[in-house]
């Protein structure tokens, strides 16, 4: 029998074993202060109350410049409520057809590349990657080096990344994917000095060449140290943990995805299919540790695509471009501020219930008011709205609620709490941003914290009661805020009808920072022209 390091926890005792909690307390909009500062608190339960000088009749455009080079503006105010047109009629919910919102993908990168991330349907499943419904047999393996010891329990770092991609899964995938896990809670120490395993940036960058030569080297490095103390049978995905404080890598990855993967490598009883290390970067700068990371990778093993510009990965960027068109709004875009899965991808992902999406047909619909759930409630209540326009684009509006995955300060200089409306454009995938966010007339980037740090690239695309939009022969207005669900009227409108220039969006077109900038949408002559 194979000798174990330490005891193998369960669940249950990692969240009895660390004294922080796993995020912080979410900040909701009931407690956000007003912008004149005097400490007054709103409160959703009275409808009538207003931010002085901030909630008013019309819209309130961000005006007040923090950072001219970088092209951000200051939120002075919790919100943008403006007066809500009343809602129309509720819609029929059993007038939904699903299928007609399964929008085909035909991008580059999945003309390439395969199956294996995917931004549109069909879904596939392809070898190497999980179904939708599964039971993941994870292993944790924490090491350190003979000249970079471990000081702190691993379980400091194991026990807040075990419960945060524990819970992420269980809201997400609506309880189709669980866990069993096997943790080992003593360091492995390795047979030779940290030097060894150091990946440069520029190493970092170049994922088919240097990175993966140098993964092929590290994975059966550390397998093969490792396993005269660790049980690899019947593994999913292993998660090797090192000290965190080590700088010497951004992070290892094992994907068995044929050709274009690393791996799988042979352990004693048998082969290691998947594996991820994180590095420094996963607790700097508000990252949030292994969980987001953890929860992120994986993500990709369910054939979901990084929503960010992988072409402006690390050195790639030169801070002049911004990081991708949906940036702070889904985990698969980023580790800070939301850490949300949006519909869009538990739709992909076939984990979203059928109740859930509304798939409006565009033939036989005039106008209707929803009630919109938030995509982290797990009851089978609407979440999505989902408006097909073309072959190549389709609308997605849905709800958002702080929850316990999200940053809570990202939401003390301006609310996360409303709806956010947004592109699906099928002839963009994997890292080529497929979703873009839309953002109301007259918001901008805008300056906003994680922890003790200050981001400044993301647009403030959060839509208030009051707020509308028009595209794409269509008026999105948010009718009423609740505090658990939104009301959202969708109209169906003609060109005489349809105001122009009436949001904001990110695409490549106007994603480098140091051009003349105007507040505007490079695709809004295509969708409403």
């Amino acid at each position: 029998m194979k000798k174990l390091v330490a005891l193998i926890l369960s669940v249950v005792l990692l969240a009895g074993c660390t004294d922080s909690p796993l995020v912080e307390e979410p900040v909701t909009s009931k407690e956000l202060l007003n912008s004149d500062g005097d400490g007054e608190s709103a409160t959703l339960e009275n409808p009538s109350f207003v931010w002085p000088s901030c909630d008013t009749e019309e819209a309130s455009p961000l005006t007040q410049i923090v950072d001219k080079d970088m092209r951000v503006f200051a939120s002075n105010c919790a919100t943008d409520r403006t007066a809500p047109a009343a809602a129309l009629p509720a819609v029929d919910l059993a007038s939904s057809k699903i299928e007609a919102c399964m929008l085909e993908e035909n991008s580059y990168e999945r003309n390439t590349y395969g199956d294996y991330i995917i931004g549109g349907f069909p879904r596939a499943v392809v070898a190497g990657n999980w179904p939708a419904q599964i039971e993941l047999t994870m292993v944790v393996v924490p090491m350190d080096w003979p000249d970079f010891r471990g000081n702190e329990s691993p379980l400091s770092q194991i026990s807040p990344a075990v419960e945060f991609t524990e819970n992420f899964y269980r809201v997400f995938s609506r309880g189709k994917v669980t866990f069993n896990w096997r943790i080992y809670d003593e360091w492995i120490t390795a047979p030779d000095e940290s030097s060894n395993y150091y990946v440069s940036q520029e190493e970092m960058q170049d994922q088919h060449g240097k990175m993966r030569q140098k993964a092929e080297i590290y994975f059966p490095t550390v397998i093969e140290f490792t396993d005269p103390f660790v049980d690899y049978s019947d593994a999913d995905l292993v998660l090797y943990v090192w000290p965190e404080e080590q700088d010497l890598f951004t992070q290892y990855i094992m994907w068995d995805s044929g050709e274009n993967g690393v791996g799988p490598f042979m352990s004693d009883e048998g082969l290691v299919k998947q594996a991820f290390t994180g590095g420094r970067f996963h607790f700097e700068d508000g990252h949030g540790g292994l969980g987001p990371f953890w929860a992120h990778e994986m993500g990709h093993a369910f054939g979901l695509p990084d929503l960010n510009w992988t072409d402006l990965d690390g050195l790639r960027n030169n801070g002049d471009n911004l990081p991708g068109p949906f940036n702070g709004y889904d985990l698969m875009a980023g580790f800070d501020a939301t850490r949300t899965m949006s519909s869009w991808l538990m739709f992909l992902a076939d984990w979203l219930g059928p109740n859930e999406i509304y798939c409006l047909s565009p033939e036989d619909f005039t106008g209707a008011s929803f009630e919109l759930f938030p995509v982290t409630n797990t009851s089978d209540n609407l979440k999505s709205i989902m408006i097909p326009i073309n072959e190549r684009f389709q609308i997605v509006v849905e709800s958002r609620r702080i929850s316990e995955f999200d940053v809570a300060s990202a939401s003390k200089t301006r609310s996360r709490e409303g709806v956010i409306v947004y592109l699906v454009d099928s002839t963009k995938g994997q890292g080529e941003g497929t979703q873009i966010i839309l953002a109301p007339q007259g918001r901008g980037l805008y300056k906003y914290s994680i922890g003790n740090y200050w981001r400044t690239d993301q647009l403030d695309a959060m839509f208030y009661e009051g707020n509308t939009i028009d595209v794409a022969g269509y008026r999105i207005t948010v009718n009423e805020f609740q505090i658990d669900r939104d009301i959202v009227s969708v109209q169906k409108i003609g060109p005489e009808e349809t105001q122009f220039g009436n949001f904001v969006c990110i695409t490549e077109e106007n994603r480098d920072r140091s051009r003349i900038y105007e507040e505007y949408c490079p695709l809004e002559s295509i969708l409403n022209g």
